[in-house]
């Protein structure tokens, strides 16, 4: 099989390409129009549609395809991980996106963190078909951009000033004040 050759699948991976499609093509793109079409406050709202592909995503186990199976996760190999990828940004790359990004802090939190995270974050997540826990990614702020752009550089934090995000002490505590961007 070349690099992209999504034209010779063994039966597996068919099976999983039709059956994604499928969903992408009956549920996603139906509401991902819908959700597009809405004002931007009503997307976020109680009882929007935008909740609906979540949970109709979480149904079907996509939040924890990224996760191997002794942490909770499918047991996919990577080319199963591709093609559900692929099909679910066929249907819309924001609601891809969005299950994706959902995914990161309880991802992180699965493979590294303690077991208490695990049994009070984690396992909930995973068993979530309700949508009630959506995890996100805070990664620009008003003043920086991207924190990729304060990770990833040959300078100095300081020189960049201080973020507009800060985590101090309070005890035992943090706590956690400033602005991500909206």
């Amino acid at each position: 099989m070349s690099y992209l050759d999504l034209d010779r699948l063994d039966s597996d991976d068919e099976l999983i390409r039709k059956n994604m499609h499928r969903f992408a093509e009956e549920v996603l793109r139906p509401l991902s129009i819908k959700v597009d079409r809405m004002e931007p406050r009503d997307r976020v709202a109680p009882g929007s549609p935008l909740y609906d592909a979540i949970r109709e995503m979480k149904k079907m186990g996509l939040h924890k395809i990224h996760l191997p199976r002794e942490h909770g996760g499918l047991g996919l190999t990577n080319l199963q991980r591709y093609i559900i990828d692929e099909e679910l940004g066929w249907a819309s790359l924001g609601f891809a996106t969005l299950i994706g990004v959902d995914a990161i802090p309880f991802t992180i939190a699965a493979l590294f963190g303690s077991e208490r995270v695990k049994d009070e974050l984690v396992k909930p997540w995973l068993e979530d078909t309700e949508a009630r826990y959506i995890g996100c990614w805070g990664v620009t702020e008003p003043e920086h951009g991207s924190d990729y752009t304060l990770a990833f550089r040959d300078r100095d934090v300081e020189s960049l000033g201080r973020g507009n995000v800060v985590i101090e002490r309070d005890g035992n505590g943090c706590v956690i004040n400033g602005q991500k961007s909206a």
